[in-house]
């Protein structure tokens, strides 16, 4: 498993830079595996699945450490509602740092059988967000909050991924108003079934050109 782990280690960000070019595809990672003396056999090994699995790991590392960094500059704010969306605007700028990757990648997940990992990235980078602000809710909320900020983020990466140089930060922000109008709504709700049905509803709704 260390071994693994280190292969790992060495090959994400040259995968990453070379994904946005050629695509996140066994031969690339194999061409980057090359020029760092890596065999073949300890790439498939360090991801069995090929891109998707390296596409994978990157959010899954970007995660932890967008927690890391900005953790201490959250210490003393005292609103849950600005260490939220300062920890989501990192998030996303570290995606856009990358988007050509990041849109290749999502084309990866995209094919049929990936569906419930595509919405797996998002459900875990809205968690890690929420638990980094401090959220330790464990009632039907835990997974209200989750579910619109992961609806956040995947609508301005979508943004951002196909306009890097746009006005996704704006985009961001108006989406947050959005859930906080439907968040009052769902607070007031007492079926615990019902709030999602509605939140549901109201999400598909959303019009996605602004």
């Amino acid at each position: 498993m260390a071994y693994k782990h280190e292969i790992q280690e060495k090959l994400l960000d040259p995968i990453i830079a070379s994904a946005a070019f050629d695509g996140w595809t066994m031969q690339m990672m194999l061409q980057e595996a090359k020029q760092l003396e890596i065999s073949p056999a300890a790439v498939r090994l360090a991801f069995p699945r090929g891109g998707m699995d390296a596409f994978l790991l990157w959010m899954q590392r970007d995660n932890t450490r967008v927690e890391a960094s900005l953790l201490p500059n959250l210490a003393d704010e005292p609103s849950m509602t600005v260490r939220v969306k300062q920890l989501t605007r990192a998030r996303l700028m570290m995606l856009a740092e990358q988007p050509e990757a990041f849109r290749r990648g999502l084309a990866v997940m995209s094919v049929p059988g990936r569906h419930g990992e595509l919405l797996g990235i998002y459900r875990e980078m809205a968690n890690f967000i929420w638990l980094a602000a401090g959220d330790r809710s464990t009632d039907m909320s835990y997974h209200t909050k989750r579910m619109l900020l992961g609806y956040i983020l995947k609508t301005t990466s979508l943004r951002l991924s196909s306009q890097p140089d746009g006005d996704w930060q704006e985009f961001m922000e108006r989406r947050f108003s959005e859930v906080m109008r439907v968040g009052k709504l769902a607070s007031r709700i007492p079926d615990p079934v019902k709030p999602l049905d509605e939140l549901l509803h109201w999400l598909r709704r959303i019009p996605q050109r602004r």
